[in-house]
């Protein structure tokens, strides 16, 4: 125990956010991940609601990863920001201040399709 020794942990920033496709319908339950470029910390991550909301919170100040996927953080599908070509990064660098909240909308190509076929075994049987 030391006595004078004064610790001071920073404040940390937040970022609110909307996911929406491009013609800005809400999509809900992306998972969201944001990992700090400079300070190395674990990944924050949360769900967007059913209005494409989502909040993260306590992050670190400075350049901010953040990335989308659908399906979980694991074995999730990676959702590529609207704008991205196929040399673009899969996420976006936001901003983060310490103390302030920081207000971002993602958008994402829509998703929908379909995907049809046959499955068959080794010799082509179904």
């Amino acid at each position: 125990d030391k006595d004078g020794v004064r610790i001071k942990l920073r404040a940390g920033g937040r970022i609110e956010g909307r996911v929406v496709d491009e013609k800005g319908n809400p999509q809900p339950k992306v998972h969201i991940s944001a990992s700090s470029v400079e300070a190395m910390r674990n990944s924050t991550q949360t769900t967007t609601a059913d209005d494409g909301s989502f909040t993260l919170e306590n992050l670190a100040t400075g350049s901010v990863r953040v990335s989308m996927s659908i399906g979980g953080s694991f074995f999730g599908v990676s959702l590529r920001p609207l704008a991205a070509g196929p040399e673009d990064p899969d996420w976006e660098l936001v901003q983060v201040e310490e103390g302030k909240t920081t207000r971002v909308e993602l958008r994402v190509a829509a998703r929908s399709g379909k995907i049809t076929g046959k499955v068959v075994d080794s010799e082509g049987q179904p």
